[in-house]
């Protein structure tokens, strides 16, 4: 198999591969300790609260906040498992448009815990269907754009999108599973 023949699996970063919202509340914390933790239970970031709203913004661009996110447990080592099995994994990521410094923050963060292979395959783009794939691995319900996508979602499950029909990824040791029968199981080398 070539690698233009092999199965790609698109996967996103923040609340998949990263922990976007322990890093935001820690980061609350530590510059606004005054407010309270984001609730996991929504995916909502911004609110009503004019305040709470600018607490998160200073959080958010603060100009090393994407490229110091904390990376889930086993999930490292499952994207590099999935490339070594045969599979096209990219890094499929939307920028946040209120930090500049998202887009080179979130390729430093690929760089360093991935490697290059990954930073070359990168793809931040904030109409994932344009991105094609096989496979989606994301946080995200209600992923629409431009386009029906060519992928199919399997949901890294949070508590905002546990009760959502679709196949779902609830830790990264579990990879294997989910996403091999979903792209026609085995090795693809």
């Amino acid at each position: 198999m070539t690698a233009s023949d092999a199965p790609i699996c698109l996967v996103d970063l923040d609340n998949t591969v990263v922990d976007f919202f322990g890093h935001l509340d820690a980061g609350l914390a530590r510059l606004h300790p005054d407010q309270p933790l984001h609730d996991r239970s929504r995916f909502v970031i911004w609110g009503d609260d004019v305040d709470r709203n600018a607490a998160i913004r200073d959080v958010i661009t603060e100009q090393d906040f994407f490229a110091t996110m904390p990376v889930y447990d086993g999930a490292r080592d499952a994207l590099i498992q999935m490339q070594r099995a045969g599979i096209s994994v990219v890094v499929c990521t939307s920028p946040m448009t209120s930090n500049p410094m998202s887009w080179s923050a979130k390729a430093a963060w690929v760089r360093r815990h991935l490697g290059q292979r990954f930073v070359e395959a990168l793809a931040i783009a904030g109409d994932k269907t344009l991105v094609r794939g096989d496979v989606l691995v994301d946080d995200r319900v209600g992923l629409t754009g431009r386009r029906e996508p060519e992928w199919q979602q399997v949901f890294f499950t949070q508590p905002y999108n546990a009760d959502i029909d679709g196949p779902h990824l609830d830790r990264w040791a579990n990879w294997e599973e989910v996403i091999s029968p979903l792209i026609g199981g085995g090795d693809f080398r």
